[in-house]
């Protein structure tokens, strides 16, 4: 919980420093990278780097598929 908490803290900041080359990060992301980078590791960087990004394509396949799907009521004939 308290991991959370401080990714909430640093995620404005930090979404907009790396919004460009990073555009779908999210609190989560923010999260599991302060996981590793704080005292307690588990994985390696680059194995969190791979579950971002695994994550990102999905969200942009996600964002993407929901674009398509038309929403609201349907015309009145």
């Amino acid at each position: 919980m308290a991991l959370v908490a401080m990714a909430l803290l640093f995620s404005p900041k930090l979404c907009t420093q790396v919004h460009p080359q990073v555009p779908l990060l999210s609190v989560r992301d923010i999260t599991e990278l302060l996981d590793y980078y704080l005292p307690r590791k588990r994985l390696d960087e680059a194995a969190i780097l791979t579950n971002i990004t695994a994550r990102h394509r999905l969200r942009a396949r996600d964002i993407e598929r929901r674009k398509r799907i038309a929403v609201g009521l349907p015309p009145s004939n």
